[in-house]
């Protein structure tokens, strides 16, 4: 968005040239007029629409919204917009208001009413004018919506502090060329070598920017190419001149993501600007507003002549927090950093004797201001805060937070008594002012500082840290003894005027090496950022024709005074250094730097002839505005823009996210400053502060043409500039764009000998790749698929690279990747095989099954072998033969033995015949007694031997046992009985795997269970030993089964899921000695217990488990009864419903436990919290009541834990 300024066409009626008015199309923002008494009902909710109940004559007028001097009218046949010039008067002395009236209809749509959506809390009072027509209680909408205007297409309005935003919907399958805008009471429509629309008025132009438009595809962006469309002089529509999807809608964004005051009534200034890992941005800066913002903050009062502020704003642009930090006199805040716990650190200066200071390292101020460093929490709390300073005038103008959240700040010190130690330079060097260097921890401890000066006046403007703890400073040096070793300049040549200084210092207060940076006459470094590759980026001011541009995009001065942009490597060589700006005075302000090495400078330019390319606005709008300038690392300009209003415009500070959002913050003077979307859209004061966020276009990639010059099974050699020529890829600021591997889908794919890892490589400029396709893939076959990447974010869908690939022919034949011999398959379960031949895609070409069982078939063209034995008689092992056949009488034959295997219990020898009772040996020699009760059969298959341990697996053919319930029979019960024949105590025999196809009771105690259990109906009952880890116990449910009581043995590492509930569950031990919690799913509980072992040494019946009881179905307590005979060690205890007794005859550690309600708690031994497991452990009883004569334990209970209301009671 942006606005024409400049002298209008017409004059003001006092002789000032008239404001042009800003709209921005599917955004647009105007400024209008109606009388007073109208306007005050919306003053207080600007954002919002009133329906007319007959407060407003016209019954035409439908809704109303207005703000800031604007009204629009919502009418059936569209939008009426009544516009006011700006000024110190809307109305002149001969009472003819300075208002032009246009409105909006819909050519060619049907006749709708808006309607309003989305009501809000707030109703309206009107008392004005007749009282027949005052009306209360008149609700608001936040957005009112034309629907079906043209076939698939709604008009949605949201109302705005600032005016009107429209927003388009077109459905998937409409045609935007539906839309027709037609404009009365305008002097015509045009359109600029931009794409920006004018709309002639009355007042002057009405400017809308070339609108943004994409698709949202996957989760992902795609931007898609269009413009508006001229039909003539007073009618527009759009066009989509790119590719598109018709499937998906169609969407339209601003450039600028949003933009926001930030002020009262007074003046305010935002210096300093910090992103934090969520996006989350933090402004600090001066207020003299009473009424500035102080919403959730530690401080909602200002305290003295000014306050320094610090605000936090979402990333979409709402106000989270705001606090004002200061004493009784005046405060400054000027820079603010963010560590990685989002905690937020500020320096400035205070000339409070009181300013507020909290577990300070120095807590008084020692001269008549004082440097200050304070850190806040991300939800808006004091954590500490210090003065710092000596006897002297102090002020921290910069500050920056190293990796390991200790805070480096630099400012200026008059101070000889300035805190000074542990660092290179601990004396005063003379002269008006020394610049300081200072360290402290995260937690407010000061580790070291140091002068950094010479004998005359020197000042610290900014400060960045490396990733290794390094700190870069810049600022304006007098000292012709400024410490410069290791320097690319070590002589002083500004004369009488500044020299800008660039130094780095070690995490250890080591001076590393210093430089001057400059010319002849004044320079001043005022920004500093370091790149991922530790090179320095540092802006500032320069007044010198000789300053150094080395390599630069600007080598010559344009102006008296010209922004500059130097890069110095880590090392202190300077690398390339450029010029940046217009005519007049220019000021870089801050920088910042991206993850591929690209920096963003910020500053201030009065030049109305600043360079600007691929620009949000290209026109100067004040006397003053901010400027933003993207830049490469190399040196080349991307892209940059204005930023500003129809006054002065200051930018202070730059910042970036990780998603490559660029976030700029500083202080206005102009009403008309753009602000969409933001918190504050109404300059509140005479100036106020802002902050914009400029948001990231993620790249486009909408196709590639197919590439030729392959050959079958020949390495194909691919550069980043042949695929980037086939490419249709944009990117809208101007960043280098990388093409990201998404998958490879043929073939082989290599990047420099090694293959490529999908989502992971890159290819960037200068590089190749080799894709290798397989022996005879031949004609235009799809190698591999890629997104956009532009070091941020990636384009939206991937995009297929296809290469056509010339046939070497040969004898038809089967690929390598065949199945193995023999292959198996589970009864009741699909088995397919994709063959393929080493001729694929020839013409002609035939697969078929020359012989193998019924249930198999193949497809003829793909190749597919498929099928599901499903009946008793496939159990078995027969041969299969599959034949592919080139039409030209050649042919390749493929045989494998395909078993079919029954569903799985791992046991001894036995028959291949359906019982219902047999007797077999197992592995150890133990007699086993299987018998089937109340319908069912069980199958004993005939297989190999077992493994070296005795145990047979699913993959390791086997005896194997196939269990088929009676279906819905819960009266089915498989037993398991196992006996010694040398009359040997307590014989037990051991199991993989068990697969039972219905519902049953199963009872094995002396069965050990080394695998899974799956049941996928219900189970009755279910008894066995000891389960070994690690394995997966699930059952299913059957409605004839209303619980199920289970005994196992000892458990360790399991996890046990059930449909159906359990009436009991009774374990020995359940033990959890792996990094995987286990946890049990069940409906409810009704016993839970551990019964420990008479054996001695044996189990003590511990449980170390989680519970997830989702309380479905249950009649009484979710969980009824608990006893543990041993201790409850970690574990989270989640009852969603009731809870009886909970009995622990050992101790209770690291427990959480959540119910709606707990009849009673008993510990035996103690209730404790050794924090191993992570986390703080708490009992929450959610409702219901809960008293101290409900719980018995022993000990102390940790402060972590509480019991619903008893939380005082209990710590």
């Amino acid at each position: 968005m942006r606005t024409t300024r400049g002298q209008s066409p017409l004059t003001a009626e006092h002789g000032q040239p008239r404001r042009p008015l800003n709209l921005e199309f599917l955004e647009p923002r105007v400024l209008l007029s109606a009388p007073e008494a109208a306007l005050q009902p919306f003053s207080a909710s600007p954002a919002l629409f009133a329906p007319n109940q007959g407060q407003w004559a016209d019954a035409s007028v439908r809704f109303v919204h207005s703000s800031g001097g604007a009204t629009v009218a919502l009418t059936d046949s569209g939008p009426v917009f009544q516009l006011s010039s700006v000024g110190a008067a809307s109305v002149p002395r001969d009472g003819v208001a300075n208002v032009a009236q246009f409105s909006v209809t819909f050519e060619g749509a049907r006749a709708v009413t808006p309607v309003g959506q989305d009501p809000s809390q707030a109703v309206y009072n009107y008392y004005v004018g007749d009282p027949a027509t005052w009306r209360t209680d008149v609700p608001t909408f936040e957005t009112v919506a034309y629907l079906g205007l043209w076939d698939g297409i709604d008009l949605l309005t949201w109302g705005r502090r600032d005016g009107l935003k429209y927003e388009f919907h077109i459905a998937p399958g409409a045609d935007p060329g539906q839309i027709r805008l037609r404009y009365e009471g305008i002097e015509g429509l045009s359109l600029d070598k931009s794409g920006a629309l004018h709309i002639a008025t009355a007042l002057g132009e009405v400017v809308d920017d070339a609108p943004v438009i994409y698709q949202v595809i996957g989760g992902e962006r795609v931007g898609i190419a269009g413009s508006f469309r001229v039909l003539d002089a007073a009618t527009c529509g759009f066009a989509v001149t790119g590719p598109y999807d018709p499937q998906a809608e169609l969407v339209i964004d601003p450039a600028i993501a949003w933009s926001s005051y930030l002020g009262g009534s007074d003046l305010d200034a935002g210096y300093g600007l910090a992103v934090d890992g969520s996006g989350d941005v933090f402004i600090t800066g001066t207020t003299f507003s009473s009424n500035f913002p102080s919403d959730g903050g530690f401080d909602t009062s200002r305290s003295g002549i000014s306050d320094a502020f610090l605000t936090k704003v979402s990333a979409s642009g709402a106000l989270l927090w705001s606090t004002f930090l200061g004493g009784s006199d005046y405060e400054g805040g000027y820079e603010v950093a963010v560590d990685a716990a989002g905690d937020a650190f500020i320096t400035g200066e205070t000339y409070s004797g009181n300013f507020p200071t909290l577990n300070a390292f120095q807590d008084k101020r020692k001269g008549n201001f004082d440097a200050f460093v304070t850190k806040v929490s991300g939800a808006g709390v004091l954590l500490w805060s210090s003065y710092l300073g000596g006897g002297d005038d102090d002020a921290g103008w910069a500050i920056a937070v190293d990796n390991m959240g200790d805070a480096f700040i630099t400012g200026r010190t008059a101070s000889s008594g300035f805190p000074a130690s542990g660092a290179f330079d601990t004396d005063y060097e003379g002269g008006t002012y020394d610049a300081f260097v200072t360290k402290v921890s995260g937690a407010g401890v000061l580790l070291w500082s140091s002068f950094l000066g010479g004998s005359n006046q020197d000042e610290g403007r900014r400060i960045a840290v490396d990733a290794a703890g390094d700190a870069f400073v810049t600022g304006r040096t007098l000292s012709k003894s400024f410490p410069t070793p290791g320097g690319f300049d070590t002589s002083y040549g500004g004369g009488s005027s500044f020299d800008a200084f660039v130094t780095k210092v070690s995490g250890a207060g080591a001076l590393l090496w210093s430089s001057f940076l400059g010319g002849s006459k004044d320079d001043q470094g005022r920004g500093i950022a370091v790149d991922p590759s530790g090179d320095v980026f540092v802006t500032g001011d320069t007044a010198s024709s000789d300053f150094p541009t080395l390599g630069g995009f600007d080598t010559s001065r344009s102006g008296t005074t010209d922004a500059f942009l130097t890069k110095v490597s880590g090392g202190g060589a300077l690398l390339w250094s450029s010029y940046l700006g217009g005519s007049k005075d220019d000021t870089g302000g801050s920088v910042v730097t991206d993850p591929l090495g690209n920096v963003i400078v910020a500053g201030n330019t009065l030049s109305s002839d600043f360079p600007t390319l691929v620009a949000l606005d290209t026109t100067r709008g004040g006397p003053q505005d901010a400027f933003v300038t993207k830049v490469t690392g190399a040196g080349t300009l991307l892209w940059s823009s204005y930023l500003g209003g129809s006054k002065e415009d200051w930018v202070t500070d730059i910042a970036m996210d990780g998603s490559g959002n660029t976030f700029v913050a500083g202080y206005t003077a102009s009403s008309d400053f753009p602000a969409p979307g933001g918190f504050d859209t109404t300059r509140g004061g005479p100036q106020d502060a802002f902050v914009t966020k400029i948001a990231n276009s993620p790249p486009t990639l909408t196709a590639i043409a197919v590439l030729g010059g392959g050959v079958e099974e020949t390495d194909f050699a691919l550069p980043y500039a042949a695929l980037a020529a086939a490419a249709n890829e944009a990117d809208l600021d101007g960043d280098a764009v990388s093409f990201r591997i998404e998958a490879v889908s043929t073939g082989t794919l290599t990047k420099g000998g090694v293959p490529v890892v999908p989502g992971v490589t890159l290819l960037s400029a200068g590089e190749s790749l080799v894709w290798h396709p397989g022996l005879n893939h031949s004609g235009t076959l799809p190698a591999f698929t890629v997104k956009a990447w532009d070091g941020h974010a990636a384009s939206a869908a991937a995009v297929q690279v296809s290469v056509v690939v010339a046939p070497v022919a040969d004898v038809p034949g089967f690929y390598d990747s065949v199945p193995s011999d023999p292959s198996a398959v589970l009864f009741e379960q699909l088995f397919a095989f994709d063959f393929h031949s080493t001729n694929e895609g020839q013409p002609g070409q035939v697969y078929s099954l020359v012989a193998g069982p019924a249930w198999l078939s193949m497809n003829p063209t793909t190749g597919l072998l498929s099928g599901t034995p499903t009946q008793r008689g496939d159990i078995g092992s027969a041969p299969v033969t599959v034949r592919v056949d080139d039409g030209l009488g050649n042919t390749d034959d493929f045989t494998f033995q395909l078993a079919v295997q029954a569903h799985v219990i791992a046991l001894g020898a036995g028959l291949a015949t359906p019982l219902t009772k047999a007797r077999f040996t197992d592995a150890a020699g133990n007699l086993v007694d299987a018998s089937v009760k109340g319908g069912g059969v069980f199958y004993l298959v005939r297989a190999v031997a077992p493994d070296a341990g005795g145990n047979y697996h699913n993959d390791t053919p086997g005896d194997l046992l196939f269990i088929e319930g009676d279906g819905t029979d819960a009266k089915a019960t498989l037993s398991l009985k196992v006996s010694s024949p040398s009359k040997a105590p307590s014989p037990s025999t051991t199991v993989r795997d068990i697969v039972v196809n219905g519902s049953l009771s199963l009872s094995a105690p002396a069965l050990n269970l080394l695998g899974d259990l799956t049941v996928t109906g219900g189970v009755g009952k279910l008894t066995l030993g000891d389960v070994a880890a690690p394995h997966l116990l699930a059952i299913g449910a059957d409605p004839l089964i209303g619980s199920a009581s289970i005994v196992l043995g000892r458990v360790q590492d399991a996890t046990l899921t059930s449909a159906t509930p359990l009436k009991s569950l009774s374990v020995v031990e359940w033990l959890d000695t792996d990094a995987t919690p286990d946890v049990i799913t069940a409906p409810w509980i009704s016993s839970l217990a551990t019964t420990g072992s008479k054996t001695a040494g044996g189990p003590v019946g511990d449980f170390e488990a989680s519970l997830a009881l989702s309380g479905l179905g249950a009649t009484k307590d979710t969980l009824s009864k608990a006893s543990i005979v041993g201790s409850v060690v970690g574990g989270v205890w989640n009852v969603a419903g009731a809870a009886g007794s909970l009995t622990v005859r050992g101790d209770l550690s690291n427990c959480s436990f959540q119910a709606d309600w707990l009849k009673s708690l008993k510990v035996t031994g103690a209730i404790g919290e050794d924090g191993s497991d992570g986390d703080s452990d708490v009992f929450r009883v959610l409702n219901g009541s809960f008293s101290a004569s409900d719980m018995t334990w022993k000990g102390v209970i940790p402060p972590d834990h509480w019991f619903g209301s008893l939380r005082a009671f209990v710590g």
